[in-house]
């Protein structure tokens, strides 16, 4: 009879034991929590998906805010570059054939110019012209009006002044001269030069 009770003794005390582990377990688990160290939880320790508003503090909340406010205040298709961070939109996201000669030129211009006839293998220049900006270096377009063609070549020239240029104009591959009529050129100048 006393082994049956030493027994039933034991197996209350480890009953009692166990009781208090599994009942104190959350209370440990809570002071596991307050022992982790200053700084130690990472991102790699959070699990996805569990962080909410409230556990952030007002440095994060207030920026986040901010931009989300912005980001609605501005509908479909109205962005312009004055809002996009520089050089942020590559080649790839621009529509095929939606880009304009204002939006790859530095400056663009025209003027009306009346050749003197043009003789055989001879060159007519017409200029300066002032541009505003510098175009040593940088590429310069200039329009072949209409009725200045055939074997009339347009091409430009850099000046003494760093913004202009001047255009000229050749009689080649001809055995006559040609007396281009007035036009208006249009130029573009692309890059910013040197």
């Amino acid at each position: 009879m006393k082994d049956l009770l030493r027994t039933l003794i034991a197996a209350i005390v480890g009953a009692v034991v166990a009781l208090a582990v599994v009942v104190g377990q959350p209370a440990l688990a809570g002071q596991v929590e307050k022992a982790a160290a200053k700084n130690s939880v990472t991102s790699k320790s959070i699990k996805d998906g569990t962080i909410k508003t409230k556990d952030l503090n007002a440095e994060v909340t207030g920026p986040l805010a901010k931009a989300g406010t912005a980001l609605q205040s501005v509908p479909d298709g109205s962005v312009t570059n004055t809002k996009l961070a520089a050089n942020s939109v590559g080649s790839t996201k621009v529509a095929d054939h939606s880009l304009k000669l204002d939006d790859v030129s530095v400056i663009t211009g025209s003027n009306v110019i009346d050749f003197t006839p043009q003789n055989v293998n001879n060159c007519t220049v017409a200029g300066p012209i002032e541009t505003g900006h510098v175009v040593t270096g940088a590429l310069i377009l200039v329009s072949q009006p209409f009725g200045v063609s055939g074997a009339i070549s347009i091409t430009t020239q850099e000046v003494a002044s760093p913004t202009q240029f001047n255009i000229v104009a050749c009689n080649v591959g001809t055995t006559i001269a040609f007396n281009p009529p007035p036009a208006t050129f249009n130029w573009a100048v692309i890059g910013n030069g040197s």
